[in-house]
C-alpha cells in the first residue's frame, strides 16, 4: 500500500520544472548510454572536461530535445522510451558530468536506459522514487515484525503522503531524494535491532543489503554518508540483544563486521568522486554566524577568495586552492574561538530537532516557513522554495499543514514516560517504551548529523528529521495501545 500511495502521489508532481543540475545529469546519462550501445570510432577525440559556461548550449540542446520527445508521453510513464535518433544526430552536443559533481544519478539513469532499451524522458524524475519503493516496503515490514504495527502504518502512510518527500524525490536541483532513501534504510535497520531475538546472520544480511543501498545513495548524494551514526547505533543495539553473543569480544566482532559491510562499499565509490568539502563548511557557518563574516552564499565565498588573491570564478569554489583556503580559515576560527563554534552547534541542534523555522502557520504570503532575519543566512530562504516544507501532507485532493510541535511531541512524551518510570523494572509498558525510544534514536541521530555538523541553511537536509518524527508518532500510538503492550517480548 505504501508503494502504491507513493506511485500515485509521484504521478501528480512528475511534470515539475527541472533545473540546471538535472539537465547536466540527463545529458551525461544519455552520453553514457549512447557510448555503450553505439561506441564512438577509435579515431574520435577524447572527451575533455568542460568549463561551467560551456554547458549552457549543451543543456539547452538536451532540454529542447527531451521536452519535445516527452510531449507525447503521459506523466508517470517512466518506462516509456523514445528513439535515440535525435541525440545520435547531435552527439557532439553531449558531455560528461563535471568531475566535482556527484555522478551517481547520471550513471543510474544510463543503467536504467539500458535496461529499458531506450531513452525514457520521464525516468530521471522517478529514479529516486523507484529506488525508495522496495526500501520503504522493507522498513514498514521491519516495523511490523518488531511489533510496532501503528508505527508501520503511520510511517508507510506519512512518508509517501509528505509533499516534502514526494517533491524531494523528483527534485531536479539536486539528487537529494537519495539522502531520504538512505534515511529510510536507517529506519529499517533500527526496527530490526529491537526485534525480540535478532540473530547474527540477520544482522549481517541486513548490513550487507544496507551497504549496497548506502553506496548507491552516496554515489548519487555524497552527504548521505553523514547518516552514519544512525547505522552504527542500530548495529550496536542489535549486537547487544543477541543472546548467543555472551562476551563483549563476540559482540565487538559482529559490530565491526556489520559496520564494514555497511560502510566499505560507500568509501569505495566515494574515492571515485572529487566533491568539494570545505567550501560547504565555510558557507554553512553562515546559518548562525554573526561575528566572523561567513555567508551562505556562493557570491560571498567568491569574494572571500578574491580578497585572498585566489581565483574566484564559480567553478573555482571546487578547486584545490579554494579547498585549502576554506579549510584553513574554518579550522583556524574554530580552534581560535571554540565557544563561538559550540554556540553555533547548539543553535543548529535546536533548529533541527525542533524545527522552529516551520512553526509559523497560515502566513498571508502563503509561505510555510519563517523568513531569514540575518544577512549571513544569504540564500537560505530560496532553498525552502525548492520543495514544500516537511509539515505539509496530502491525502487525495486535500492538503494539510501539520503543527510542528505536534510532530515533535510524541517522541518527547515517550522520553518523559521513560524517565518517569525507568526504575520500575519488569514493566511490559516500560519495555515497550524503551524499545520504541531505542528504535526512534536511529533515524533521529542520523538526521541530526549533517545539519548540526555542516549547516542548517541547505533546508532540505535539516527537514529530513521529519521522517524520524513520522516513526515517533506511530511508536507513541503503539505505546498507548494495550494490544501492543501484551505482545512485548523479552528485551
Amino acid at each position: 500500500m505504501a508503494c502504491a500511495l507513493l506511485y500515485h502521489n509521484m504521478a501528480q508532481v512528475s511534470s515539475i520544472r527541472q533545473g540546471r543540475l538535472y539537465w547536466i545529469d540527463v545529458t551525461a546519462a544519455i552520453k553514457l548510454y549512447l557510448d555503450k550501445r553505439w561506441p564512438q570510432p577509435s579515431t574520435a577525440p577524447p572527451a575533455k572536461e568542460l568549463a561551467w559556461e560551456e554547458f549552457t548550449p549543451i543543456l539547452a540542446n538536451t532540454t529542447q530535445i527531451m521536452t519535445r520527445l516527452a510531449a507525447g508521453l503521459p506523466d508517470g510513464a517512466f518506462w516509456r522510451t523514445v528513439r535515440p535518433g535525435s541525440f545520435l544526430k547531435h552527439r557532439e552536443m553531449l558531455a560528461d558530468i563535471p568531475a566535482h559533481q556527484d555522478a551517481g544519478r547520471a550513471r543510474l539513469l544510463a543503467w536504467g536506459y539500458a535496461r529499458l532499451g531506450g531513452i525514457a524522458p520521464h525516468l530521471p524524475q522517478w529514479l529516486a522514487a523507484l529506488v525508495l519503493m522496495p526500501i520503504l516496503g522493507w522498513a514498514t515490514a521491519e516495523l511490523w515484525a518488531a511489533r510496532f504495527p501503528a508505527a508501520a502504518v503511520a510511517f508507510g502512510a506519512l512518508v509517501p503522503s509528505s509533499m516534502y518527500v514526494i517533491q524531494s524525490l523528483a527534485l531536479g536541483h539536486s539528487p537529494f531524494g537519495f539522502y531520504l532513501v538512505a534515511l529510510v534504510s536507517v529506519v529499517a535497520l533500527s526496527a530490526y535491532s529491537v526485534r525480540d531475538r535478532p540473530t547474527s546472520l540477520g544482522v549481517l544480511a541486513r548490513a550487507s543489503a544496507t551497504g549496497g543501498i548506502l553506496a548507491v545513495c552516496v554515489l548519487c548524494r555524497s552527504g548521505s554518508i553523514l547518516l552514519a551514526p544512525g547505522f552504527a547505533w542500530a548495529t550496536i543495539v542489535a549486537a547487544g540483544r543477541i543472546p548467543s553473543l555472551s562476551s563483549r569480544r563476540k559482540r565487538a566482532v559482529l559490530v565491526l563486521s556489520a559496520t564494514a559491510l555497511i560502510f566499505v562499499p560507500s568509501f569505495e565509490v566515494r574515492q571515485s568522486q572529487r566533491h568539494p568539502v570545505w567550501a560547504g563548511f565555510w558557507e554553512g557557518l553562515g546559518d548562525f554566524d554573526a561575528a566572523k563574516s561567513y555567508y551562505w552564499d556562493d557570491a560571498e565565498a567568491r569574494r572571500a577568495l578574491a580578497a585572498a588573491g585566489l581565483p574566484s570564478e564559480w567553478v573555482d569554489l571546487a578547486g584545490p586552492q579554494a579547498e585549502t583556503y576554506f579549510r584553513e580559515k574554518v579550522l583556524s576560527d574554530i580552534l581560535g574561538d571554540p565557544l563561538w563554534y559550540l554556540d553555533i552547534l547548539a543553535r543548529r541542534f535546536v533548529a533541527t530537532a525542533f524545527q522552529p523555522k516551520l512553526w509559523p502557520r497560515g502566513r498571508d504570503d502563503g509561505k510555510t516557513y519563517a523568513p531569514s532575519t540575518r544577512p549571513n543566512e544569504g540564500r537560505t530562504d530560496g532553498y525552502y522554495t525548492f520543495t514544500p516544507t516537511a509539515d505539509l501532507v496530502v491525502f487525495g485532493s486535500r492538503q494539510w499543514e501539520l503543527p510542528v510541535p505536534l510532530m515533535v511531541a510524541p517522541a518527547l512524551l515517550l522520553l518523559l514516560f521513560f524517565l518517569a518510570r525507568r526504575r520500575r523494572k519488569g514493566s511490559d509498558r516500560l519495555t515497550l517504551v524503551t524499545n520504541a525510544l531505542v528504535l526512534f534514536a536511529g533515524p533521529w541521530l542520523a538526521a541530526l548529523t549533517l545539519p548540526v555538523l555542516v549547516t542548517t541553511a541547505a533546508a532540505q537536509e535539516m527537514q529530513a528529521i521529519a521522517l524520524a518524527y513520522f516513526v515517533g508518532l506511530g511508536l507513541f500510538l503503539d505505546a498507548l495501545h494495550p494490544w501492543a503492550v501484551s505482545q512485548v517480548g523479552p528485551s
